[in-house]
């Protein structure tokens, strides 16, 4: 038999009493409800869905950028038809790195690294799907790895543990000490 505390008295009362052997109180142990639950696991679901799917930003839709943009156009125009230059390559990031930066400082690493993107390279630990059947390739081994979504199902079935992952990465920050990254391959 389950014993819990008079919600009014203090007094120990079985979980399953009517009311309580010391003050009367009816119910006098609190139950949580099912949908208290049900809606504790919504929440849950929201919340890591959320972290796993969070989109880029949008572009600055007041149009603030426009002049400079068309200042930098005027200054360095390209001729109709020619190929647009390619964009520089991103800094180079090894996922052992940026899990040792959130294992010593979480705020540091997301001033360093949140938000931006990365050639991120590192060796796979595991291959798995999350709750909503997408995949999620798991870098660097220990208590803690870095997460990488947003690769396609295609692509992560030809992974293999022990093989290098090498994708154009933006670090998302950190769920529950582990750093996440949205990758494009």
């Amino acid at each position: 038999m389950a014993m819990s505390k008079c919600r009014e008295c203090g007094r120990e009362v079985s979980t399953s009493a009517a009311t309580c052997p010391g003050c009367g109180v009816k119910a006098p142990v609190k139950r949580t409800s099912a949908a208290a639950w049900i809606g504790l696991v919504v929440v849950l679901f929201l919340a890591v869905r959320a972290c796993t799917k969070s989109s880029p930003k949008p572009a600055d839709a007041s149009g603030a950028d426009a002049p400079v943009a068309a200042a930098a156009l005027a200054a360095n125009p390209t001729p109709a038809g020619a190929p647009a230059a390619p964009a520089a390559p991103l800094p180079p990031l090894a996922a052992a790195t940026l899990l040792q930066a959130y294992k010593a400082n979480e705020v540091s690493a997301d001033l360093k690294y949140k938000g931006k993107r990365f050639h991120v390279t590192g060796t796979v630990v595991g291959i798995r799907s999350d709750f909503t059947d997408d995949p999620v390739v798991e870098l660097v081994t220990g208590m803690m790895g870095v997460s990488a979504t947003g690769l396609s199902k295609q692509f992560a079935a030809t992974l293999n543990k022990g093989d290098t992952l090498e994708s154009d990465c933006t670090v998302r920050g950190s769920v529950v000490g582990s750093p996440m990254l949205d990758c494009s391959r």
